[in-house]
């Protein structure tokens, strides 16, 4: 079994910043923004190489044991971005409105299918990775960009790194300007 690092979490929860992080901290993720999402189901032997690092918003979360079992991988560690939920129902909101399977939605139907799928996205993902023992950590967003001392304690949980090395790297990415919904 592949040993792989995963980001999980549901969108607008910071899983892009830790993308970004983690792989300008040296971890491959193979150029993919959501490997399982291109791939599309269960990868033949050398059709496509997992990478080291690989993000998942939603389905990931939610089927986990499939795409472990079906790709002969096993978790090396994962962080589990959280956000405070109303400040993340905004922001899914504002950036699901009218696409997708929300489109024929009235505005309270649209909010209470998103106000579900959120708790039962991070259930899922802290569910499965404790039914498989796999080494998690919950990092919480924007706190990961807030504080850098926090984040680095934080990733620190999965993957050793120097604070020499971390830090710079932190400070390059982080621009809490673009953070809305706080």
């Amino acid at each position: 079994m592949k040993p792989v690092y995963l980001i999980m979490g549901t969108g607008r929860s910071g899983t892009s910043f830790l993308l970004r992080l983690l792989v300008r901290l040296g971890l491959d993720a193979g150029g993919y923004g959501e490997f399982f999402r291109h791939a599309k189901g269960p990868l033949k032997r050398g059709e496509v190489e997992v990478p080291e690092l690989i993000k998942g918003t939603g389905g990931l979360c939610i089927n986990l044991h499939k795409h472990m079992d079906d790709n002969n991988l096993t978790v090396k560690h994962a962080w589990v971005a959280v956000r405070p939920f109303k400040p993340c129902l905004a922001s899914q909101m504002k950036k699901k409105r009218g696409k997708g399977a929300y489109k024929r939605l009235s505005e309270e139907e649209f909010k209470a299918k998103i106000s579900r799928e959120l708790p039962f996205t991070i259930g899922s993902a802290i569910q499965n990775l404790v039914e498989r023992q796999y080494p998690f950590t919950v990092i919480e967003f924007p706190r990961m960009i807030d504080d850098k001392h926090y984040c680095f304690r934080k990733v620190e949980e999965g993957l050793a790194v120097p604070s020499g090395t971390f830090l710079p790297v932190w400070e390059g990415l982080v621009n809490p300007e673009k953070v809305h919904h706080r």
